[in-house]
């Protein structure tokens, strides 16, 4: 780097610039310009040179520390906010049991407890799928056909197509370049399909959201679907295989959940281009445990269960499969998950202050302090990163732990408390 060559202590040189010379060169100081033989200023020059790279450097490491610190700052105020609502949903929710007949609520009551969803009868007659049991059902329809992707380079924009299977249908003349080699089929043989809601009843009495059921799609499972011999015989494939022109070639698949159609007249390969693939997943969970805040609508209709509110207006809620055996077991599990969400955001805020702190090192003052802690260590480039590690390491900490305490004043009692203990011990001791 530029600054390394105003470190190294020189004899004067055969143009009579002394070391004093020099020293004034580093610091920025005017010293008289000389010219080579060549005509070439220099001394002067060379030094405003190292002043731009050392400002350059500078800003450039103010501006990495500033965004390490609000990325700190914004993940720690993030993860308080989700560890606050939830405590505060735990201790207003009542631990019930949604079957119970007796059970009374009122309009914003908070309820924990495990239930079991009421299943529905789910049929698919375009497919031969016939009293399917569960919450829901979606017919998946994907088609093999080109994708576009682009990636920046230093000069230009590189696209690639690659032939991939998707649910979604990519219109190939909207293509940056669209060609007739990349051309995709302009419709789906048969269309994606849900059955049942995402909204579900408990117990025939509550109604549970949308926000609050969605993530249980996760859970869904793939469906085993009819045989083949019985497959070619409904509606769907029916119609497909007796009234297209393509030589369609049907075949189930994948342990028997998935139906492969293959356009043998598209391709001599294994996959064509408009080749389709169609499988169903079922959500059947027998038991679920559930957090949520009650909300009437009218009178005479089901209460349906809503994210709680936190006085802070964070929105909370919860449905994992399973019966768990207290709120404050869903309160741990939900708490460790938002820890562990807020630690790739930690680190790579702690980088970003690591390497500003490295490149700050080389144009700080050198006190005797320093040099005690990089030692030779600078000259070999390896102290930079040193002294980025531990005032990355301290700052960031200094941050998680300000910003703990400034949400979580209880703590400041317990840690004066204790410092005061050992205080007093020592002062006993001696």
């Amino acid at each position: 780097m530029p600054y390394q060559t105003f470190e190294i202590e020189d004899p004067p040189d055969e143009a009579g610039v002394s070391g004093g010379d020099r020293g004034k060169q580093r610091s920025g100081e005017d010293v008289p310009h000389r010219k080579d033989a060549g005509g070439n200023v220099t001394g002067g020059a060379v030094a405003a040179a190292a002043s731009l790279d050392a400002v350059f450097y500078m800003v450039f490491a103010v501006l990495l520390g500033c965004t390490g610190t609000l990325m700190l700052i914004w993940n720690e105020r993030v993860l308080v906010q989700d560890e606050n609502a939830w405590s505060q949903a735990v201790r207003r929710a009542r631990s019930i049991d949604f079957a119970d007949i007796r059970l009374s609520v009122q309009d914003q009551d908070v309820l924990f407890g495990c239930a079991a969803p009421d299943a529905v009868p789910l049929n698919d007659p375009m497919f031969g799928i016939q009293n399917a049991v569960g919450q829901s059902m979606q017919r998946v329809v994907e088609t093999f056909q080109w994708i576009e992707t682009e990636s920046v380079g230093d000069i230009e924009v590189m696209l690639t197509y690659e032939q991939a299977w998707s649910a979604a249908l990519f219109n190939s003349s909207m293509f940056r370049i669209p060609s007739e080699k990349h051309a995709n089929p302009t419709r789906r043989l048969f269309e994606n399909v849900r059955f049942g809601s995402v909204e579900f009843h408990i117990a025939h009495r509550f109604v549970v959201s949308e926000m609050i059921a969605a993530p249980l799609e996760e859970h869904a499972q793939r469906m085993e679907l009819p045989a083949l011999s019985e497959l070619v015989k409904v509606p769907a494939l029916h119609n497909l295989l007796s009234s297209s022109s393509a030589s369609w070639n049907p075949e189930v698949v994948e342990h028997n959940t998935e139906l492969l159609l293959h356009n043998r007249d598209a391709c001599d390969k294994p996959l064509c281009i408009g080749d389709t693939r169609v499988h169903y997943r079922l959500l059947a969970l027998p038991v679920i445990s559930l957090l949520g805040q009650v909300h009437r609508t009218s009178p005479g209709v089901p209460p349906m269960l809503v994210p709680f509110t936190a006085s802070d207006g964070e929105r909370i809620s919860a449905a994992v499969p399973g019966c768990l055996h207290s709120k404050h077991d869903l309160l741990n599990e939900e708490q460790q998950a938002s820890r562990a969400r807020v630690w790739p955001v930690r680190i790579f805020g702690f980088l970003l202050l690591v390497i500003a702190f490295a490149l700050v090192l080389p144009y700080v003052h050198r006190g005797a302090w320093l040099e005690a802690l990089t030692g030779e260590f600078t000259q070999r480039k390896i102290g930079p990163l040193l002294f980025g590690l531990v005032m990355g390491t301290v700052y960031s900490g200094l941050v998680v732990l300000i910003y703990y305490f400034v949400f979580h004043p209880l703590s400041i009692v317990f840690v004066i408390g204790a410092l005061l203990w050992l205080a007093s011990r020592q002062r006993s001791g001696s």
